[in-house]
């Protein structure tokens, strides 16, 4: 029943061509959205869905950290940050594939950083699961194909490490990544042969760009630089209403810039006293690969059409995470400073939804008729709606 009653903003640019508005509203909300049953209970519960794809990504992120530092508090501290990022957690409250697209690739991140490790036997259930979330990942978005490699990437690390035994264990390694594969074929093979056959193009990516145009010539690296402020800035909150300027912003930035520093210190640190941190420095490798891929993919894309999106970073929430997380606790045996961060994060969280969602997405000023009003329905043009009429009889004659 969703087109019997959605009203549309007409002063949306995405639905009136040439329209200037900066409304982030596509849709009117009106007093349906109040009940329980048809499209609106299915999208109730399509947003729950997407909550649970959330959950299990800070789920994910958490045992990522804990694998790559064994340290129960950095892997909390990542998991929190994560947890607190107000852009993050208002997308997993929406009805988008983005909280699918992070589950996905964290605990494809997982299953790497085990497999990597010598320690972990690979199992044929082990590779069946790695080969199930792969094969889930290349369905939820298209940039899921950086998985691929991301895994690829854990099994070649797997073989170095046992690079002078290597013989014995070769023809178990590529069985173990032909399982995977196999299984990440036949969950999403499907679609790709449907992409065939529909247009010709495995990946549907023609159709895409057809859809969303084409930046024309296309940009080179350096040139992306003056967007990536803005790829910074809705990564951690591109809200609704709020404007991409600011004081929240700066102060990211140094934290941010704090963070690093305290990565190359913990580094520094591990190598002079191990116990400081279970180091591994395979671990690091993966981990850099994963965030590496994951930026190479974003700025391609960038390149193809504009998009300076924060949430294209969400398949490495696990590596960004677990290296602010790091990077702050440096500078605090008790991460004292990481925890006030982290506080802050959850203020703004917190007070997200009542100072600037629900604002901007307020109900008009008539969200629903008084019973004394007669419904008239009328559109002048695409301009204006008159929604009912109140008429006093005994003010109607002649003239």
């Amino acid at each position: 029943d969703f087109p019997s009653w959605v009203r549309f903003n007409a002063a949306h640019p995405a639905v009136t061509r040439g329209a200037t508005s900066d409304t982030p509203k596509v849709f009117i909300h009106t007093a349906r959205e109040e009940t329980w049953t048809g499209s609106v209970l299915a999208i109730r519960v399509a947003r729950l869905v997407s909550l649970l794809f959330g959950a299990l990504t800070v789920l994910g992120v958490y045992r990522a950290g804990r694998l790559v530092t064994g340290r129960d508090d950095l892997a909390v501290l990542s998991a929190a940050i994560i947890a607190f990022t107000p852009q993050f957690v208002y997308l997993c409250a929406v009805v988008n594939n983005d909280s699918l697209a992070a589950a996905t690739s964290v605990w494809v991140g997982v299953a790497s950083l085990q497999i990597s490790n010598l320690k972990f036997q690979i199992s044929r259930r082990c590779a069946i699961g790695a080969g199930v979330v792969l094969g889930l990942g290349l369905l939820s978005k298209l940039g899921g194909l950086i998985l691929i490699p991301l895994v690829g990437t854990s099994l070649v690390i797997r073989a170095l490490r046992r690079w002078p035994h290597l013989k014995f264990d070769i023809w178990h390694l590529m069985f173990d990544a032909l399982v995977i594969l196999g299984v990440a074929a036949f969950i999403s093979g499907w679609w790709f042969a449907r992409n065939v056959l529909l247009y010709g193009d495995p990946l549907g990516w023609s159709v895409w760009l057809s859809d969303i145009g084409v930046r024309t010539p296309t940009p080179s690296l350096w040139q992306l630089g003056p967007e990536l402020p803005a790829l910074f800035r809705t990564y951690w909150f591109g809200l609704p209403g709020l404007p991409l300027s600011g004081s929240i912003y700066f102060i990211l930035a140094i934290v941010a810039l704090v963070a690093s520093v305290g990565v190359l210190y913990s580094l520094a640190s591990a190598l002079r006293r191990p116990a400081f941190l279970k180091f591994d420095g395979w671990n690091l490798i993966l981990v850099l690969v994963w965030v590496g891929i994951v930026f190479a993919g974003v700025l391609r894309y960038m390149q193809t059409t504009p998009a300076a999106q924060g949430r294209l970073l969400f398949p490495a929430l696990a590596p960004i995470g677990i290296f602010l997380g790091l990077g702050l606790s440096a500078w605090s045996k008790r991460v004292a400073l990481a925890a006030i961060f982290v506080m802050g994060l959850f203020v703004l969280t917190l007070a997200s939804p009542f100072v600037l969602i629900r604002p901007a997405f307020a109900r008009p000023v008539i969200a629903q008729l008084p019973a004394d009003v007669q419904p008239a329905q009328t559109h002048f043009g695409d301009q204006i709606e008159l929604v009912g009429v109140r008429l006093a009889a005994d003010h109607i004659g002649p003239g």
